[in-house]
């Protein structure tokens, strides 16, 4: 392969765009759903909308956020990172003048244990403010 050429220019045929389906928990709070048949990962986004511009110090939100696995009155870091790891899951924060974003990739074998995991820390974390959901997987 010569870098100094230029491969072919192609085009997409039949480019997928995956349409997203809202919903509503047993909560009442709004998640929207992309269902795709060719990942077999769940990608789960938990958007909370408060961000840096709710703070008078910026970084306060990106370490209270990555509080979430740094572990809790019955679970240690350690063994919030050990079963993370173990079921193959990620999670990934990022905050922005006026979101906290938490991006968790996980497999749908794992799902139950994971949410399960999820809400515990949440609900330790003391998050209060209902998240905007996004869900894409596989079925």
């Amino acid at each position: 392969m010569d870098r100094h050429i230029q491969p072919p220019l192609s085009t997409i045929e039949n480019p997928v765009f995956l349409k997203p389906d809202k919903r509503h928990t047993k909560q009442g709070h709004p998640y929207f759903s992309f269902v795709s048949h060719h990942l077999p990962v769940i990608k789960l986004d938990i958007m909370f909308p408060v961000g840096s511009i709710n703070d008078n110090n910026p970084a306060v939100p990106l370490l209270t956020a990555n509080l979430l696995t740094a572990g809790t009155s019955s679970l240690t870091a350690q063994q919030i990172a050990e079963t993370i790891d173990f079921h193959g899951t990620s999670i990934y924060v990022s905050v922005s003048k006026r979101y906290t974003i938490f991006q968790i990739n996980l497999l749908p074998k794992f799902a139950k244990d994971i949410f399960s995991l999820l809400t515990h820390l949440f609900k330790k974390l003391g998050a209060k403010i209902p998240p905007l959901v996004t869900v894409y997987k596989n079925r």
